[in-house]
């Protein structure tokens, strides 16, 4: 190794050896080329084989030439890499200087838009305190030219001319008119305006200052928007003119556009704000202005922004702003449509036209949602503001869909389109409105916002096409509850709307019983002392509502509701005694009620109330009331001894209220016929008339009284005279009051003297079917079957007294009754292919075919020509045919025609010819073995079965099956009548019997023999006495016929009426076996 290299080497120790070779760039690079310089050596001993210390050590220069060629590439690479480096270096450096430069501008300019926007909030607060003076006065119109001088030669002053200017452009915000650079004005304006404007004016610190001598010029409007009506303030719009302000500050109105900017600055101080909002409210609706189109579009914008606005809390500008809303909410046009009265307080006087006020509301309501809007602030906690908002919102929700004018016709039909608003009642409750009026109600301490939220309320349950969804809605928000805790407030006001709610509450069934529970009954009952009448009129119809119910009537009852209600039926209101009288008729439906009315003197009051009131709803509820408490049978002495009875005939004969020009006369003469009366009155008073016909005391006293010319009277008005001028159920409990009349002897004389006989025929032959079509005509009066019924009811009723019997069958009676009968059948048979179930319903029913035939009975004793002419014995053959028949109606006919061939041939023949023989011997052949069964002789228990019928007549003397074999002796009682009456004397009806033979269809019986003669014969060993005293006579009349007699013979009928003869109680029987025997005897011999 060379000097040099061993230098090197030393030098490259030095480095890597020392202390700070691990942190000096050169001693790392110097212990790298030592190490490099190590490895080829020791590379080199190991190829060669030599060891490692040994000599041939690598040549050093070879090991840095090698590194320096390396290190002269990287600095090669480094220096490329630098210069890229440094070009992107300066690019950056040149957009950081245009960022800095952008970023200043933009700092610059935010600093100068919070001067601008600064300046301008200045500019507005300002501008509406009025303290910014105006330097020019903006004008669109104005020609562009200089101002003209005009220059006074008497005194040489220059005064500007007067300039004519419309409203600032939007992006203007109207100027004070103070500005100490305004031109001269010459000495006739200055005097004008002097005269014109106060000398003193309002600051707003509220001190008073004196008018400067330089005022400003007037203006007036192109476009007639700002015209003031000089007849009723003699204000005219100038741009110096001060408004005077609520709040004690004065300015000029800004213009719709800066009232919006206004409104969309979030930082506007709130009395400036307010007082734009007022100021505005004064310029624009505090005097009549003629409205343009132009004007309402300007207006629009600005309503639809206070609209948006409102839901802000700052209640004084919400209640500016409600205020101007108000106008149209509270607009005469929008609730002039509604005859509520409680929407009197809401109407606001305005002289907006109707056209302005439909077009906006359409929008706000619409476009706006001012209902949902308005809806949300009923949470509000500020009482001024809910009670602002309750006022807007009850005309929209009271008036509903019906905002038509009656008062304006309106000729375009897109008019007409216009008049139709939103539904605001189901936006309201959409928007859950319920909850926060009834949160209102319930815990609200003012008394106007409680007031105009009950309103609300009783409105929504009262008008609401889904009625009975919103009042449960209601109940179970707690409404019901929270309303029945007013009751005891003193605020006349508040109470008289609470019963109101309360009133409509109740009518859903539901809070019937809630209220019971949440013990409002007795809250009702306690404030139905009131001394107002009109809470009194309220509490009542609550009660009368709350009576519907079944518990709720017996719960008011026992605390005492009755007596208080009859106190009020002393009142002098109506409405009062409309409302009491109506819960009375709803409490008088349980019979412990209508014991307690009478017992508390209520009988008497319902009289002398029906006796003097004119009011018919009055009178319908209280004769209402008397109708329930006289089914109590002790009630109808009571009514009698109030002196009811005339009262009712007297309101029974009231006519309709005549036209106005028929009235002045006939009023005069009789008034008190001319007293309201109606459908449901006439109903009422029928009814109790009838069940107080029912007392036997009575009766006379409705005769006594009239009521029997009056009720036929009201019979033929009703269907004769004037049909359809009374209800047909009124009709009916007439019809039914004179049969029960008619119990009454006296009164079945009545009727006679009265005409009633004739007049009831007629009624029956007018409205009868069957006369109509032998006459080929038609009906032309309708009555019903069950008012026919009762009439045919009266006629048997009278037919009892002989005295009547032949004014009833020169009147056609017995032809009136069969129609009646036949009416049914024409009926049936008409509808019999259409539906059977209509068909049965046409069928006569039982009462009226044994009314029939009980009639003609008695008819048939006086005379026997006019039944059989009439068709009455062909309607007598044909009931005893018709199978099925019950045994009161069998009854009934074989007894009337008993009588019809009583010493009557041709009535005998025609009986055989109408198949009522063959009818008369089937109904003994099938009713034998059901009256009479095989049993002692002398019947049940030694009575015989005459004796036994006497003991069914009592409500509790037997069973059905004892009356029914009761009805079924004398159905066979009648009939052998009948048989014995028709084989006297008449040999083809007694061939007939004697031939006639029963078909008994396989059926068992204890009748050995089908012939007649044998249930003769049976009818006298078991039968009752008075049966087998006629059985015996129809055997009589039978000996005459040989084959008659054989088969008696055959059958041991002497000895069998021989013992009729023994045991036989009467002298009647006995007589009659003892001719039998001879009869037999006689028929033997020969």
């Amino acid at each position: 190794m060379s000097t040099t290299e061993s230098r090197i080497a030393g030098l490259l120790s030095v480095l890597s050896e020392s202390e700070d070779a691990g942190h000096c760039a050169l001693s790392v690079f110097a212990r790298s080329l030592r190490e490099t310089a190590w490895k080829q050596q020791h590379h080199h001993h190991s190829l060669n084989g030599a060891p490692v210390g040994g000599g041939g050590y690598v040549d050093l220069s070879d090991v840095l030439a090698e590194r320096s060629l390396a290190l002269l590439r990287e600095e090669e690479a480094i220096l490329r890499d630098k210069e890229v480096v440094r070009v992107a270096y300066d690019k950056l450096r040149a957009e950081m200087a245009r960022v800095e430069a952008q970023l200043m501008s933009l700092e610059r300019r935010a600093q100068e838009a919070a001067q601008q926007k600064a300046f301008c909030k200045l500019a507005m607060n300002l501008l509406v305190t009025g303290d910014v003076p105006e330097f020019y006065v903006p004008d669109a119109d104005r020609s562009m030219d200089a101002p003209r001088e005009n220059t006074d030669a008497t005194n040489g002053n220059v005064a500007g001319s007067t300039v004519e200017c419309t409203e600032a452009a939007p992006e203007v915000a109207p100027m004070s008119s103070t500005s100490p650079k305004r031109p001269r004005r010459n000495n006739t304006s200055q005097k004008r305006h002097s005269e014109s404007q106060p000398q003193q004016f309002p600051n707003e610190n509220g001190t008073h200052g004196e008018a400067r001598e330089e005022s400003p010029s007037i203006e007036e409007s192109e476009n007639y928007d700002n015209l003031v009506d000089g007849g009723k303030s003699q204000q005219t719009s100038t741009l110096g003119k001060t408004i005077p302000r609520a709040h004690g500050g004065s300015g000029s109105c800004p213009t719709g556009s800066a009232l919006l900017a206004m409104l969309r600055l979030p930082d506007v101080k709130e009395m400036t704000l307010l007082h734009a909002i007022e100021s505005y409210d004064e310029h624009h609706f505090g005097k009549t202005v003629v409205w343009s189109t132009k004007k309402q579009e300007e207006l629009l914008p600005v309503l639809l922004g206070l609209l948006k606005h409102l839901p802000l809390p700052r209640p004084p500008i919400q209640l500016a702003e409600l205020h101007i809303l108000g106008h149209f909410f509270r607009s005469p046009y929008f609730t002039q449509s509604t005859t509520d009265p409680t929407l009197a307080s809401l109407r606001k006087p305005t002289s907006l036209p109707e056209s302005v006020v439909t077009s906006m509301l359409h929008t706000l309501l619409g476009e706006g949602q001012a209902v949902t809007i308005l809806t949300r602030l009923l949470h509000s906690v500020n009482n001024d503001v809910k009670c602002e908002v309750l006022e807007c919102l009850s005309p929209l929700i009271i008036s509903g869909c019906g905002n038509t004018n009656s008062a304006c016709n309106v000729a375009e039909s897109a008019s007409e389109k216009t008049r139709t608003f939103p539904d605001a009642r189901k936006e309201f409750i959409t928007s859950g409105g319920l909850q926060p009026l009834v949160g209102i109600v319930a815990s609200c301490t003012s008394e106007a916002v409680l007031e105009r939220s009950l309103v609300l309320l009783w409105n929504l349950i009262a008008r609401n096409d889904d009625e009975e969804k919103v009042r449960g809605e209601v109940q179970r928000l707690g409404g019901l509850r929270a309303v029945l805790d007013l009751l005891y407030t003193d605020s006349i006001p508040i109470l008289e709307n609470a019963a109101m709610a309360i009133g409509y509450i109740t009518r859903e069934e539901t809070s019937k019983v809630e209220i019971r529970e949440a013990g409002g009954l007795e809250k009702i009952t306690a404030t139905l002392r009131h001394p107002y009448e009109s809470i009194q009129t309220k509490m009542a119809g609550a009660v009368w509502n709350c009576a519907s119910n079944a518990e709720n009537r017996t719960y008011l009852r026992q605390i005492g509701c009755i007596p208080a209600l009859l106190e009020l039926l002393s009142s002098p209101y109506e409405f009062v005694q409309e409302n009491a009288a109506g819960a009375l008729w709803n409490l008088s439906v349980d019979p412990e009620n209508k014991t307690q009315i009478l017992d508390y003197g209520g009988i008497i009051e319902l009289a002398q109330l029906i006796a003097k009131s004119h009011s018919l709803s009055v009178v319908e509820n209280v004769s209402g009331t008397l109708w329930n408490c006289s089914a109590a049978v002790e009630s109808r002495p009571a009514i009698r001894k109030a002196g009811a009875i005339p009262v009712l005939l007297s309101v029974m004969n009231r006519k309709p209220v005549p036209s106005t020009q028929q009235r002045d006369g006939a009023v005069a003469k009789n008034a008190s016929a001319f007293l309201p009366i109606s459908d449901k009155i006439l109903d009422n008073v029928a009814g109790t008339l009838r069940n107080c016909a029912i007392n036997d005391q009575n009766k006379p006293a409705i005769r006594e009284a009239g009521g029997v010319e009056l009720l036929l009277g009201k019979l033929e008005l009703g269907i004769l005279k004037q049909p359809g001028s009374i209800p047909m159920l009124a009709l009916d409990k007439m019809a039914s009051t004179l049969w029960i009349l008619t119990i009454s002897p006296e009164i079945k004389h009545s009727v006679r003297l009265s005409g009633g006989i004739p007049l009831l025929a007629k009624i029956l032959e007018a409205t009868s079917v069957t006369a109509a079509k032998k006459k080929n005509a038609k009906v032309l009066v309708q009555l019903t079957m069950s008012v026919k019924e009762k009439i045919v009811g009266l006629l048997r009723n009278c037919s009892t007294v002989q005295e009547n019997r032949p004014v009833m069958v020169s009147a056609g009676v017995v032809r009136a009754l069969v129609h009646v009968v036949e009416d049914c059948r024409l009926a049936m048979s008409a509808k019999a292919s259409v539906s059977p179930l209509a068909s049965q319903q046409q069928l006569p029913s039982l009462q009226l075919k044994e009314t029939v035939a009980s009639a003609l009975w008695y008819l048939s004793r006086d005379d026997k020509v006019a039944p059989r002419e009439e068709g009455a014995l062909e309607l007598l053959c044909r009931l005893l045919r018709e199978p099925d028949q019950p045994s009161a109606v069998l009854e009934q006919a074989a007894g009337a025609i008993s009588s019809l061939t009583v010493n009557n041939q041709e009535n005998r023949t025609k009986l055989r010819e109408f198949g009522g023989m063959d009818a008369l011997l089937r109904l003994i052949e099938e009713k034998t073995p059901l009256a009479f069964s095989q049993r002692p002789k002398n019947g049940v228990d030694g009575k015989t079965v005459s004796e036994t019928a006497g003991t069914v007549a009592g409500p509790s003397s037997g069973t059905n099956k004892t009356e029914n074999t009761v009805s079924n002796t004398y159905a066979v009682l009648n009939a052998l009548l009948a048989v014995r009456n028709s084989t006297s004397s008449n040999e083809e009806n007694l061939r007939y019997v004697a031939e006639w033979r029963y078909s008994r269809e396989g059926e068992g019986t204890s009748l050995s023999t089908t012939s007649f003669t044998g249930c003769l014969l049976y009818i006298i060993q078991h039968g009752s006495e008075d049966c087998a005293r006629e059985a015996a006579l129809c055997v009589k009349n039978l000996c005459g016929h040989a084959k008659a007699l054989e088969s008696l013979l055959q059958q041991d009928a002497v000895e069998l009426i021989g013992g009729l003869a023994e045991r036989g109680s009467s002298d009647s029987v006995r007589r009659a076996a003892t001719m039998t025997l001879h009869s037999l005897a006689r028929a033997q011999r020969r």
